[in-house]
């Protein structure tokens, strides 16, 4: 299932989501499985059991993925400029 987080308390090592359908489900530090701390707001994917919710893990974005651009042909320098003469 997927939702999202409405708010963490690191303190308590507890927190709220919601899931696409509106349902509210409760966590534990412990279902955490992400690297960083959760966030509000962060989209997140997980297994309901009754009001809790268990495996909560973040979901990756696509646009979060950092995409490389070619230089322009006026940026770019052949390699063998860029070294330098040879000796």
């Amino acid at each position: 299932m997927q939702g999202q987080i409405i708010n963490f308390d690191s303190r308590m090592a507890s927190g709220m989501l919601r899931c696409s359908k509106g349902q509210e489900f409760g966590f534990s530090g412990r279902e955490w499985q992400g690297q960083e701390a959760p966030q509000p707001g962060q989209r997140v994917s997980f297994m309901p059991i009754g009001q809790h919710a268990t495996g909560v893990k973040p979901l990756e974005l696509a646009q979060a993925i950092p995409t490389i651009q070619a230089a322009s042909p006026e940026e770019a320098t052949p390699a063998s400029q860029a070294a330098g003469p040879l000796a």
